[in-house]
């Protein structure tokens, strides 16, 4: 089989983010409903205050609001990306974006469905960039870790991502 191209998999990586994103804002769209009205009503404070010539409120208040509806948006966009990804592959060795693209997940040994240990490793290592980004100081390590798994492909002899290295997975074209 022919391994996938860089763009293909940038391509497959869009899909899955508009799919998983739109899901994402469906199941956590109260906690979004809850910090736009916490800014809203912070506006509205501020703004009124201006008017008056008070003193504008405090910020502290703001984030005390918005802090726990945004951890649990988190935690809702971290559950559905995880059942996305590891639901699929599992299932179909392939997310719907790769699916579209035409490409599909396989072991390097051998083709297959994939065992449950190289899909959790393969999304762990794959997500490992954006779990580590919330913990402070070590955010941008995340970052620098997420950037490089998805640019290592480009330089690649076998176009591996690091993910698909610990995972001993291949991303290959189905049609």
């Amino acid at each position: 089989q022919l391994l996938a191209g860089w763009w293909q998999r940038f391509g497959a990586i869009l899909v899955d983010a508009l799919i998983a994103g739109g899901l994402s804002v469906l199941f956590g769209w109260s906690f979004l409903h809850k910090v736009g009205a916490a800014y809203s009503t912070y506006v509205q404070l501020a703004v009124d205050a201006a008017r008056t010539g008070a003193q504008p409120p405090a910020a502290s208040g703001l984030i005390d609001a918005v802090t726990g509806p945004l951890v649990a948006f988190l935690v809702v966009s971290w559950v559905v990306k995880g059942v996305y990804g590891i639901g699929f592959l599992k299932a179909f060795s392939a997310t719907p974006g790769k699916m579209l693209l035409g490409l599909e997940v396989r072991l390097r040994e051998r083709p297959g469905p994939l065992p449950w240990g190289a899909v959790l490793a393969r999304w762990f290592m794959q997500n490992l960039g954006s779990v580590v980004s919330v913990v402070p100081l070590v955010g941008l390590l995340g970052s620098v870790y997420s950037l490089l798994d998805d640019l290592w492909p480009l330089w690649d002899g076998q176009r591996q991502a690091l993910h698909d290295k610990v995972a001993r997975t291949n991303v290959v074209r189905t049609r």
